[in-house]
């Protein structure tokens, strides 16, 4: 597939379930993993959308002027009258693993399928989606329907994202059966090994039984600061860790997301795997050397993409 910049309209990412504000001590952040992936994309030159529910006061309001400014088209953001916009209290004590009280019953928990939703998945190259949204039958369904309308060549990308107890097995069954990339953490490997009778001796091989299990294209491990693997149905890739210089308030919110965002660019691209896995790597470490989930970091995000694409070889 040739490069998405050389397309006149960049290919369509999706971000659908929750949008919502982080809470930190001292201050609150737009958040919402389908969300800030949809921020990185956009950062990655790609387009746009979310689709999710916010209440029908100030704190939808500005998230809907937040997602605007920065260029990600809100207009399949639906407004609810009777729930709170989603908030989320961040714990950064331990700023490499910051803990999450995700409060219920909010707005996001509660998307309805639209027309306008029917027509945009229709231009939709990629969907990304989690396991948390799924928590209310509403927004489970509604998000499994958009994933069976997706056009066949369009990815499906589920980052597994297991925040208890906001999840249950069939939940990740169906999600898994509906994707064609799933990434998580090397801390919820053993969580699906448990719950899918993995057996293998390695994050890896327990990586190739689901690909192989559920027909996905790639599955992706995040290890921290350690790096990440990458199986595909042909190969298992490692790629190392990265670092960048850490401004004041740095915290790790967010850079799960990015990762995510880079590989959507990377496979729309037909970037090979060790090459996606080193951008989405550096991309990831770039995005946590800066406080919240959703820093700007587009010049840093361009020189990154560059000369990863010229350390590969890859073309323009």
């Amino acid at each position: 597939m040739s490069d998405a910049s050389a397309s006149a309209t960049p290919p369509l990412v999706l971000g659908m379930g929750e949008l919502l504000w982080d809470v930190f001590p001292d201050h609150e952040a737009p958040g919402g993993a389908p969300a800030n992936v949809a921020f990185h994309a956009r950062q990655l030159g790609l387009s746009a959308t979310v689709c999710s529910r916010v209440g029908d006061e100030d704190r939808g309001d500005r998230l809907l002027h937040h997602l605007e400014s920065h260029g990600i088209d809100p207009r399949l953001v639906q407004r609810d009258p009777a729930h709170d916009t989603g908030t989320v209290t961040v714990d950064v004590n331990d700023p490499e693993a910051p803990a999450y009280l995700i409060h219920e019953d909010v707005a996001w928990d509660h998307v309805e399928w639209t027309p306008d939703l029917a027509r945009v998945l229709e231009r939709t190259r990629a969907l990304a989606f989690g396991t948390l949204a799924q928590r209310s039958p509403t927004t489970r369904e509604t998000l499994w329907r958009a994933l069976e309308a997706l056009p066949q060549e369009a990815l499906g990308v589920y980052d597994v994202n297991l925040r208890p107890p906001w999840y249950q097995k069939d939940w990740i069954h169906r999600s898994l059966e509906l994707a064609s990339i799933a990434k998580y953490s090397v801390s919820e490997d053993d969580v699906l090994a448990r719950l899918f009778g993995l057996s293998g001796d390695s994050v890896e091989a327990n990586a190739r039984t689901l690909l192989q299990r559920f027909g996905l294209e790639w599955v992706c491990v995040t290890k921290g600061g350690v790096g990440s693997v990458i199986v595909t149905p042909d190969e298992t890739v490692q790629s190392p860790g990265h670092s960048h210089p850490a401004v004041e308030g740095a915290d790790a919110v967010g850079a799960g997301d990015a990762f995510t965002a880079s590989i959507i660019r990377a496979r729309l691209d037909g970037w090979p795997p060790d090459a996606a896995g080193e951008l989405a790597n550096r991309v990831a470490a770039l995005v946590a050397a800066h406080p919240g989930a959703t820093p700007d970091v587009r010049d840093g995000v361009d020189g990154i993409r560059e000369e990863v694409r010229a350390r590969h070889g890859l073309g323009d």
